[in-house]
């Protein structure tokens, strides 16, 4: 993001409310823009192989408002200066980067794409249309001259037999002049088809062709059409899949941290209300139904183990510094260890990337997904596992972590199911049968079975 904090908003004393937290992140997501979205697809490979291997497939998405949009870009300091620290490349995101609406938006374009282009054919598109009962009347002397100086070189060209092109660029209009000219140029001459010049946007262009010239050139421009819809569109096409499958397939929706990443892609993605913290509950529960927050299974493993300064076998301390990605890095190589040295039936996993975001690029949004959604998978394995290094997913479904707090009395997680935040310690009730689709695994009472993946069993990690 181009920034998490508004500037007076981050200095708390840890007895804030929820709907005070809340608030104060909804102002920052409001103020600030998406840079990267970051994506990892964790998908079964071949049943066949009788391993439970995972292919991630992994994708960053660079995001920057196209030149219509009506919200500014705002960069915080501290954050810019973070993100040049970690090779964040700003001339890509500026020049490069995707476009995005919300979900309003998005139906007000294809709906406008429909209305022009609904017809299968030039002659169709015509006898839809139909004659206009509208037809503009002229009032300023300046605005007749200018059209019927226009109509008469039209004319002219039309009759000058000496003329070899099949194209004719008028002069410059404003908006209510070129509108004028479409009419005109439609009633007076059907044949001839008007158009924007490629070069101006403010000249028309009109074109003598064939029938079959005129179709071949519709549909060419129906293409381009349709191709600046989705260019226009962007990003949040990439939103849209993502909700269709998280809600028709029950997939998780892995984060680490995630209460602002959830937020960030609420206001960019989703036109709703969301000023209370009940109504941004709702719409997870609508776009994302199912989320785990890697930040609250690895407190509920052992917070101190990650976060405090605990020595390794050279004497120094495990995590050189707390930062987001260095944290999921020491968890995934604990976990694996911890899996390596227990009783766990689930054995032979292999986690491969596709995309090549695999290693060492902190705080590149691809790769902090595919470390939190391989973290995550570590977790699951927890589910199944016996003996007392029992750990996993248990009660954390739709907790999202809420912020360090001084007494560990106090909230610590967001709820997104009650509405509310919870304690540290939950009361949830046991979901470790994994009653999501996406890595589902079958007990037999309290004894766990080799988790194979029973049916197309997806799982996608945000950053």
């Amino acid at each position: 993001m181009t920034g998490i904090f508004i500037h007076d908003d981050r200095d708390s004393d840890g007895t804030d409310t929820v709907e005070e937290r809340y608030a104060r992140s909804k102002r920052a997501a409001d103020r600030y823009h998406i840079i990267q979205l970051g994506i990892a697809l964790f998908v079964p490979s071949d049943e066949e192989s009788g391993t439970e291997e995972y292919l991630a497939r992994t994708f960053n998405f660079f995001m920057y408002p196209n030149k219509d949009s009506s919200r500014d870009v705002v960069l915080s300091p501290a954050t810019t200066h973070f993100l040049a620290e970690h090779k964040m490349d700003f001339n890509t995101w500026i020049k490069c980067g995707v476009s995005y609406v919300n979900d309003e938006q998005a139906s007000e374009k294809r709906d406008k794409f429909e209305r022009n282009w609904s017809s299968s054919t030039i002659t169709d598109t015509k006898v839809l249309r139909g004659p206009s009962d509208s037809k503009i009347k002229l009032t300023a002397q300046s605005d007749i001259e200018f059209i019927d100086s226009t109509m008469s070189s039209i004319e002219e060209w039309m009759t000058d037999d000496s003329s070899a092109s099949n194209t004719k660029l008028l002069k410059p209009a404003n908006a209510f002049l070129r509108r004028v000219i479409y009419e005109r140029v439609e009633e007076k001459f059907p044949d001839l088809l008007v158009e924007k010049s490629s070069d101006n946007r403010n000249q028309l262009q009109v074109l003598r062709l064939s029938e079959d010239e005129k179709q071949t050139r519709w549909e060419k421009n129906k293409l381009e059409a349709k191709s600046k819809l989705e260019l226009d569109i962007g990003v949040f096409s990439i939103f849209e899949l993502l909700q269709k499958e998280c809600t028709s397939r029950d997939v998780p929706v892995i984060v680490h941290n995630g209460m602002m990443d959830m937020l960030f892609l609420l206001t960019h993605f989703v036109a709703g209300p969301l000023e209370k913290y009940a109504q941004f509950c709702e719409q997870m529960q609508k776009t994302f139904p199912i989320v785990y927050d890697t930040k609250v299974l690895a407190e509920r493993y052992q917070e101190d183990k990650i976060l405090s300064s605990k020595l390794n076998g050279e004497g120094k301390p495990a995590i050189q510094n707390s930062t987001w990605s260095s944290v999921l890095e020491y968890l995934v190589a604990d976990l694996q260890k911890m899996h390596a040295e227990s009783k766990s039936e689930r054995k032979g996993v292999a986690l491969h990337a596709e995309n090549g975001e695999t290693s060492g690029n902190y705080h590149s949004a691809s790769y902090d997904a595919y470390m939190t959604g391989i973290a995550y998978y570590h977790f699951k394995i927890g589910d199944c596992c016996n003996g007392s290094a029992c750990f996993g997913t248990r009660g954390c479904r739709n907790m999202i972590y809420l912020f360090r707090r001084r007494s560990s009395t106090l909230l610590k997680y967001f709820d997104l199911e009650k509405f509310t935040a919870s304690p540290s310690s939950s009361n949830q009730t046991d979901d470790s049968n994994c009653d999501e689709k996406g890595m589902e695994v079958e007990t037999a009472g309290d004894t766990p079975v080799n988790g194979s993946v029973k049916r197309k069993a997806d799982a996608v990690s945000i950053s």
